[in-house]
């Protein structure tokens, strides 16, 4: 099995990302690497998605366990019944730049209510931070997962 250095990593992910997923030294494996990119993919899509204007994806990257961490919101039905945004305009909240349109995007602007009840000021730094989040949740996920087979291998007295 191929393992790679926190280094490695962030050079296939860019300094920034990586410095947002707080990587360690590793080692990282192929699997988490896997799931790494699977994640990031799927949020980049999500966040594509919301920009667009689609609920789903906004409900789907403000995860409980996303809002519970970053907010004082359980879920995303607590966070809409708080915001100033009803279900019918909270697409617009979140919407991304259109093409052709210089000026900036409403998930650029400043929002007193996510200063307020979270760790964001924009629309725009929330979904950003929620893909990110869904990223460190994958290499968590995979990291335990790893141990757990460890684990496994070194009680039944095999090579892990």
């Amino acid at each position: 099995m191929t393992e790679y250095s926190g280094e490695e990593v962030a050079d296939l992910v860019g300094a920034n990302l990586a410095d947002r997923l707080a990587l360690d030294d590793g080692p990282y494996t192929d699997a988490d690497l896997d799931a790494l990119t699977d994640a990031l993919g799927e949020g980049a899509e999500l966040a594509d998605r919301v920009a667009e204007g689609d609920v789903a994806a906004l409900a789907t990257l403000l995860s409980p366990a996303f809002l519970q961490a970053n907010s004082e919101f359980e879920s995303f039905a607590d966070f809409l019944g708080a915001s100033p945004w009803a279900r019918s305009n909270v697409d617009a909240a979140f919407a991304g730049r259109r093409d052709g349109d210089d000026a900036d995007p409403a998930a650029a602007t400043t929002s007193s209510f996510l200063s307020r009840t979270t760790a964001f000021r924009t629309p725009g730094e929330m979904v950003q931070a929620a893909v990110v989040y869904r990223c460190r949740a994958a290499l968590d996920e995979g990291e335990a997962e790893s141990e757990e087979e460890g684990g496994d291998a070194a009680a039944s007295g095999e090579d892990a």
